[in-house]
């Protein structure tokens, strides 16, 4: 029996999927599993998306797994956490 090799491609793939973890952060198709506060005011996130650009999340997801944590910060500008998830 002959192997069978395939080559799939995507163009465009990164692009398309920065777009749809903005989607799913900013539509909630998708339940948030993380709220991140300060100031006061809440953001929800995904532990996924968290955990994959810092590693200060990943390991505090890690070592807490709890289904749904409320991370709180102090001396920390709301403005200044939306914009990072934002990034994110």
């Amino acid at each position: 029996m002959a192997s069978q090799q395939f080559s799939l491609k995507w163009h465009s793939h990164c692009q398309h999927l920065a777009n749809s973890f903005n989607v799913l952060r900013n539509e909630d198709e998708f339940l948030t599993d993380v709220t991140l506060c300060c100031e006061g005011k809440r953001l929800r996130a995904h532990k996924i998306i968290l955990s994959v650009c810092s590693t200060y999340f990943r390991e505090t997801f890690f070592e807490n797994p709890c289904k749904h944590p409320v991370v709180i910060f102090k001396n920390v500008k709301f403005e200044d956490l939306t914009n990072i998830v934002e990034f994110m």
